[in-house]
């Protein structure tokens, strides 16, 4: 057994120290740890002044080679699935993750649970929907009850670590939960969103080579894809695109700004693709690829025209926002080359990750485990299983997205909207409503189920509410002006 804690500022043998025993074996064995001060020469302790901070101790076990898999998780914020080449996106956008999804399975139909950044997270890291864990936006903790993917696994004995941006991944919503190693990019303004996504991968390659002998759990997200668009000049390759009527369009100087967000878009795809390519070498130079099981998705996606009204995300419920993507490598546990069509949802990461590593999946996930999809992608009941998408209007206005096979509702509460219905396959750009009585009444008892769902989950969980978190007044205006507070 191996014990590394990290040595105070100052001392003698600096960073971090080891110290290895054979001996515990079978034993129960409490550690106790403490800090010295060492006081400057000529000074005594009496004088000296410190304020010890200590993260947590890990204590680590050998593991025999093969045993156990570790994860990395990557997130892309604010990737739509349909912008990537094997989602069937026009431009050559992503030749690294085409790669990789063709080594791994893909997820066709992926729906996220709310379409902007804090809630989506929280869903993709607990397992559970935002009517459950509360937390919509980082004004609101998570609650203690509600464990984290990190906080499951380092209780399971992995090292964790995250490389994120700041914003509206706030550690102090909870994110910060159950990881050793937390490593934030900060902009200027608490909600930028300007990317570091070349910094991010440098940053989870340093650690990556720092614990390569131990299991791990690596969390990686970045913010490059997000507004505003500007990809570093060598990755705005593209200047054509297929605009809705099937015309090919190229742009130039009369180009409307709706054209050129769409191509930058693109272009910062290419950019986040090279740079992930970077990461997938690294495991490779690592040793580590064949070990490590590889996930890739996203929050939420763009609305990159006025189709629906809005640019941006965070507005609406349409596809364009609400479907993303999901792709699983891990050579021999993963099978390569499949394609699974069935809907599924961000709150089926978890209990992914969880049958992945055999390990258990507290009572409280709504996501189900997607290992039956990996070798039978028609396998029930997951035809028949709806997921489901929520957009807070307000204090007192609700959105709820249905999806179940090909078919799709948006139903709002209280019924200040008429109800839609759209079959997304036929209707891909959610053009035609063809709400009927009958339709609108499947979709209501779907959601009905949605409810139930949502209190059976807090019913086993012990104070399952989320509390305010205290904001500067910077940030509160900034969310103010996105439309996350009042």
């Amino acid at each position: 057994m191996q014990m590394r804690a990290g040595a105070p500022a100052g001392a003698s043998d600096g960073g971090e120290r080891f110290q290895r025993t054979d001996t515990l074996a079978g034993a129960t064995v409490r550690f106790e740890f403490a800090t010295h001060i060492l006081p400057r020469p000529g000074t005594s302790a009496a004088d000296t002044f410190s304020f010890p901070l200590w993260g947590p101790a890990n204590v680590l076990e050998p593991r025999p080679a093969g045993t156990a898999r570790n994860v990395i998780l990557v997130s892309i914020d604010t990737l739509r699935a349909d912008h990537l080449g094997t989602y069937g996106g026009e431009n050559p956008t992503s030749p690294t993750l085409d790669r990789f999804a063709a080594a791994g399975t893909l997820f066709e139909h992926v729906m996220t649970t709310y379409p902007s950044t804090t809630a989506a997270h929280m869903s993709m890291l607990t397992g559970t929907y935002p009517a459950v864990h509360g937390v919509v936006a980082p004004i609101r903790q998570l609650a203690a009850s509600i464990h984290p993917l990190a906080e499951l696994l380092a209780d399971a004995g992995y090292d964790t670590a995250a490389v994120t941006e700041d914003g509206m991944v706030a550690a102090a919503v909870g994110f910060r939960r159950g990881f050793s190693y937390y490593r934030e990019f900060k902009d200027e303004t608490p909600i930028s969103t300007l990317g570091h996504v070349a910094e991010g991968v440098t940053a989870a390659l340093a650690w990556l080579g720092a614990h390569h002998d131990e299991r791990f759990f690596l969390f990686l997200h970045t913010y490059q894809v997000h507004g505003p668009y500007t990809p570093p000049p060598e990755f705005n390759l593209f200047k054509t695109y297929r605009g809705p009527d099937g015309a090919v369009r190229t742009i130039d100087a009369t180009a409307s700004e709706e054209d050129r967000n769409r191509l930058l878009y693109d272009g910062e795809i290419r950019y986040t693709d090279h740079e992930l390519g970077r990461l997938l070498t690294g495991l490779d130079t690592l040793g580590l690829a064949e070990s490590t099981i590889v996930i890739v998705t996203a929050d939420h996606g763009e609305a990159l025209s006025l189709t629906h009204g809005f640019l941006g995300h965070g507005w609406h419920v349409y596809e364009e926002v609400m479907h993303v993507p999901l792709m699983l490598r891990a050579p021999g546990l993963v099978p390569a080359g499949v394609r699974v069509p069935p809907p599924v949802s961000l709150v089926d990461v978890v209990p992914t990750v969880l049958a992945l590593l055999g390990l258990p999946v507290p009572s409280y996930v709504q996501g189900r485990s997607l290992l039956p999809l990996l070798h039978d992608p028609g396998a029930t009941p997951f035809p028949g299983r709806p997921v489901y998408g929520e957009l807070l209007r307000s204090a007192e206005a609700r959105t709820i997205a249905v999806r179940l096979g090909t078919w799709k509702w948006i139903l709002n509460e209280p019924e200040l909207r008429p109800a839609e219905v759209y079959d997304v396959t036929a209707d891909r750009d959610e053009l035609h409503n063809v709400a009927t009585p009958e339709r609108v009444a499947i979709g209501k008892a779907l959601v009905d189920r949605f409810r139930s769902g949502v209190a059976e989950a807090r019913a086993n969980l012990d104070h399952p509410e989320a509390t305010p978190v205290a904001v500067d007044e910077e940030t509160a205006n900034k969310l103010r002006a996105l439309g996350y507070v009042q």
